[in-house]
């Protein structure tokens, strides 16, 4: 117990030294006239409250929900950026240290012999401004909430040509959920494209994703047999579904 207090009152003294100290350097900064906004996104940062349980090596939860926020402060500002992302005529800053540290193809690009190594403007194609800077967030603050089925799906495809896996199958699981909550009634009159949606799981190896949409188009055959889409299927994809829908029939 008397350990117990002793870190406790050290911890609390250690935070109240470092709190000065920062709100001295702040001034220091604002009369060098300095941008006020770079000490303020320190500050909060630097501020924010840790439990004990961290210090102790308990929970680390703290720890993560602290990274995701202070992370979150630099995500599409150009405070201390490095970096600027060219979009569809839109430019987008960013820092290479998290990049590099959050993603490998980025790691490679910035630090290998690629023009992007030494350029301050890297251009991005093949998404779009929106899928990107939702690419951009997830790096940033390890998580994603896609609006919608089509917007994961382009969010995936930036997964997959980032090789960020872990954002990949978190857009696979969001699709595969939405799609299982759907109503039948309101699957057989959404203009959703589900066969389009599995060519593009096909042809950006998401294999999982491509695998449970087979799957559902053939659970529910008599829905998607009666959309046009339906014909741009293989010929063998298409008798493996009305072979199996006659199975099906067979053995009710």
């Amino acid at each position: 117990m008397i350990w117990l207090l002793f870190l406790l009152v050290a911890s609390h003294s250690i935070f109240k030294v470092r709190k000065t100290k920062l709100k001295t350097t702040w001034k220091c900064w604002v009369l060098e006239g300095l941008d006020t906004s770079v000490p303020r996104l320190l500050g909060e940062i630097m501020l924010q409250p840790v439990s004990f349980l961290c210090l102790c090596g308990g929970n680390t939860r703290p720890i993560k929900r602290l990274y995701n926020n202070s992370l979150r402060l630099f995500f599409n500002t150009p405070v201390l950026a490095d970096v600027i992302f060219k979009i569809q005529d839109a430019t987008v800053p960013a820092h290479r240290a998290v990049l590099v540290a959050r993603c490998e193809v980025m790691a490679a690009m910035f630090n290998g012999n690629y023009l992007e190594a030494n350029s301050i403007l890297v251009p991005v194609y093949g998404v779009s401004k929106d899928t990107f800077l939702s690419f951009l967030e997830y790096l940033y603050t390890d998580s994603c909430c896609p609006a919608s089925i089509l917007q994961a799906m382009s969010l995936l495809v930036c997964a997959e040509m980032y090789q960020v896996m872990r954002l990949q199958h978190i857009c696979e699981l969001y699709i595969i959920t939405q799609l299982q909550s759907m109503p039948s009634r309101e699957l057989a009159s959404t203009s959703l494209s589900i066969v389009s949606l599995l060519k593009k799981a096909k042809f950006h190896n998401s294999d999982c994703l491509s695998t449970w949409l087979l799957h559902f188009i053939a659970t529910n055959y008599l829905i998607f047999s009666q959309k046009p889409e339906f014909q741009d299927l293989s010929g063998n994809l298409s008798i493996t579904f009305k072979t199996r829908n006659i199975f099906q029939l067979c053995n009710c």
